[in-house]
C-alpha cells in the first residue's frame, strides 16, 4: 500500500499548499503563473540533486 495515500501530509506542507492555491485563486493571470513556473524548475531541480 502507499502510505502517502493514507497519512495526512505535515503541517507545514499542508499551510504552503493553502497559501499557494489561495495566490492562484486571487489572481490567476499569465503573469502570476508565471511565478509557478520557476517554483516548479527550482523544486525540480532541488530533487534532481538528492542522492
Amino acid at each position: 500500500m502507499n502510505g502517502a495515500n493514507l497519512y495526512p501530509s505535515p503541517t507545514s506542507v499542508a499551510a504552503t499548499v493553502a497559501e499557494l492555491t489561495g495566490s492562484i485563486d486571487e489572481d490567476c493571470s499569465f503573469r502570476s503563473r508565471e511565478r509557478y513556473a520557476l517554483d516548479r524548475e527550482t523544486v525540480q531541480a532541488q530533487i534532481a540533486s538528492q542522492p
